[in-house]
């Protein structure tokens, strides 16, 4: 096909013998042609014939695409460049084709259209695809191309740009940035530290409760924008990351145009300018306020647990003091009685109370230990002991119990176990107790044994393996499986049958593994068991373990005047009687302002004194005797009180008591107590 014919006129050409027309594509109309002897120009031929080789030559011989359109916008001619790179854009097709992107074309297609339209030169950017299939972006420029019959004409060229594909690119990339922005809930910001303005992104806008579209303002109404009680701590935060030169965040609420608050967290990087000054900060701004209410609800959630754990703790307090106190008077003067000789049905029944009393004071011993315990309350208190005097001490306690089921009570020493250690040795009895106890309650007849030795030692810790063996009734593997675990005791028939809590063996579990240790069992049924633990116990220094070995032993009471600040009458009367015994002389204090009348008044070896007294308690009244001018206020004040909390030792030792014992008491604890007082020894060891 020709480009010499377009509709039915074709564009000017020169003669064919006196030179060609220069075309160009931007301007439009030719130029006239220069003789190439000197001569006169002649005149330009309108021939149409004349006119199809020269002007397809100067096409081809452009360096990019070219193309004439017709006035319907088909393809006249195309050069050699569009048609190699695009056949489907050859001679006949309309620019809304194949060859234009799919996404191009209406948007291509209307600014032409519009411009040929207007008789005007337009210039579009689309992909237009090569002779690979590839779709390359091309600059596509129409113009008006002037014909002899004055019907339009037009000369459109493309041009390959990467600057357009790269514009391409960043435009979908910027997209796609504020899409996960929307998102994520998430704006941008750029704050100018010099005038003060703030540029948020769309997303950046709506979480500051402004429409959500890109926009500037000013630091004041950024300001504005927070809740009065967070402005100091974002200015605070911008003071801290500029002056340190570290990022920047801060966590504060913005209230919307609904009223509602909502927290949002600003993170950025302080920038410098060219000489290093700080200029702006840029950063990302996040809705935090499900985290916030999260973080809320969380907070009043613990704070409940830990007003219903107080709660718990007090109750549990109140109950055991409440039940120690006349337990201490029941307990107490069976045992008073249990020393006088009575007929043998009266001994036996008196025998029962003191076991019944005993046993509901295990119980509430059980509850609390539990109890603190579980409240992450429980401390230990490492202290050099003598192994040996913990086991003979420990089962001198048990004989008795044992000695009512006729069983035999053994121990097992291994005689390379050290002399002294360092540990809880309270903790360390109570689980041993609690071991040998459960065996007498599990074994019908034959024996108990308490055995300790030496499993390994590592680094200079000794590893004491502590075992209880019975010839009891065994348990089988089901029931082992459940024997630590709180409130279980194996099966249902076993708490009836032998009663208790169920809480013994959990306490000594969590117990042991507080002391770094571990505990177990080994049983068959009707073949006995074997409870055992155990625990890292280092060495005790070499300097204490030769002062405790020539440590003289305590010198026996001759009676002494103790103060007994009390204002239970069944309580004042059992410790009179429990003390008359042993030759002390006991005065009574109905409270706290009587005994420290009474001190006034009169010199005391030893103070006894109750807690929980009206008119003045008694930490009140051991504050007021330590501030008492001369001796007085030294004497040794022993709290004897049901307040056996760690948390309520802790008061009275807080309070200026030199010791504590707790109710329901033990003569012997008692005596042995006031005898190491008296006697100076446990002052020294306080020292």
């Amino acid at each position: 096909m020709s480009c010499s014919r377009m509709g039915e006129a074709a564009v000017a050409a020169p003669s064919e013998s006196r030179g060609r027309a220069s075309m160009d594509h931007q301007s439009g109309p030719p130029s006239h042609p220069r003789a190439g002897s000197g001569d006169e120009p002649a005149p330009v031929r309108r021939d149409p014939e004349m006119l199809g080789l020269p002007a397809a030559a100067l096409l081809d011989a452009l360096p990019h695409k070219a193309w004439l359109l017709d006035a319907a916008g088909a393809t006249a001619y195309a050069n050699a460049q569009a048609r190699d790179g695009h056949p489907d854009l050859a001679a006949g097709e309309t620019w809304t084709g194949t060859g234009i992107h799919p996404e191009d074309r209406l948007r291509g297609g209307e600014v032409r259209v519009a411009a040929m339209a207007r008789g005007q030169a337009s210039r579009v950017t689309v992909r237009l695809r090569d002779r690979g299939g590839e779709w390359i972006w091309h600059r596509v420029d129409t113009s008006p191309v002037p014909r002899d019959d004055g019907a339009p004409a037009w000369m459109m060229t493309a041009v390959a740009t990467e600057e357009t594909a790269t514009e391409r690119s960043l435009e979908t990339t910027s997209n796609l940035l504020l899409l996960a922005q929307t998102a994520a809930g998430a704006g941008i910001w750029d704050w100018n530290m010099r005038s003060g303005a703030l540029a948020l992104s769309p997303e950046g806008a709506r979480l500051h409760g402004l429409p959500a579209q890109a926009c500037t303002i000013t630091s004041a109404t950024w300001t504005a924008l927070i809740e009065a009680e967070d402005r100091s701590a974002l200015w605070s935060a911008v003071t801290q990351a500029v002056s340190t030169d570290t990022p920047f965040m801060v966590e504060v609420r913005i209230r919307d145009g609904s009223e509602d608050v909502r927290w949002i967290q600003s993170r950025g990087r302080v920038l410098t300018d060219p000489a290093g000054v700080p200029s702006r900060i840029v950063g990302l701004t996040l809705d935090v306020t499900a985290r916030k209410e999260a973080e809320r609800s969380l907070a009043e959630a613990r704070d409940q647990a830990e007003e219903a754990s107080r709660a718990k703790s007090e109750f549990l307090a109140t109950m055991s003091h409440e039940i120690r106190t006349p337990l201490n008077a029941v307990l107490g003067f069976t045992d008073l009685l249990l020393d006088r000789p009575h007929d043998p049905e009266t001994q036996r029944h008196l025998g029962h109370v003191h076991e019944a009393g005993s046993a509901l004071l295990r119980v509430v011993d059980d509850i609390l230990d539990f109890s603190q315990i579980e409240a992450g309350r429980v401390e230990l208190d490492p202290q050099p002991f003598v192994v040996r005097d913990l086991v003979d001490g420990t089962v001198s306690m048990i004989r008795t119990i044992a000695a009512k089921k006729q069983l035999r009570i053994a121990v097992d020493l291994d005689p390379t176990l050290p002399l002294q250690v360092v540990g809880d040795v309270g903790r360390v009895r109570q689980v041993l107790l609690n071991l040998l106890n459960n065996a007498i309650k599990f074994t019908p007849s034959g024996s108990v044994t308490l055995s300790v030795h030496r499993e390994r030692t590592d680094e200079g810790v000794a590893w004491l393996h502590f075992a209880v063996n019975d010839t009891g009734i065994g348990i089988s593997q089901s029931q082992r499986d459940r024997l630590f675990r709180r409130f279980s005791q194996g099966d249902g028939s076993i708490r009836r049958h032998f009663g208790g809590t169920g809480l013994g063996l959990a306490i000594c579990r969590r117990l042991v593994a507080l002391m770094g240790g571990s505990i177990g069992l080994d049983s068959k049924p009707g073949q006995g068991s074997t409870l055992w633990f155990v625990l890292p116990l280092p060495p005790a220094p070499e300097e204490r373990q030769g002062a405790d070995d020539a440590a003289p032993a305590l010198p026996a009471a001759a009676g002494g005047r103790i103060l007994l600040a009390e204002d239970m009458p069944l309580n004042q009367e059992l410790v009179r009687s429990a003390l008359a015994a042993s030759g002390y002389e006991v005065d009574v204090a109905c409270d706290g302002a009587e005994a420290v009348e009474a001190v006034l008044t009169r010199s005391y070896d030893v103070i006894l004194m109750d807690v929980q007294m009206p008119v003045m308690d008694g930490l009140s009244a051991t504050r007021a005797i330590r501030r008492l001018p001369g001796p007085v206020c030294r004497v040794p004040i022993i709290a004897m009180t049901a307040n056996v909390l760690p948390p309520q030792i802790a008061q009275c030792r807080e309070a200026g008591m030199d010791d504590h014992i707790g109710k329901p008491f033990r003569r012997e604890v008692l005596s042995a107590t006031i005898a190491r007082w008296m006697s100076g020894e446990a002052a020294d060891t306080a020292a």
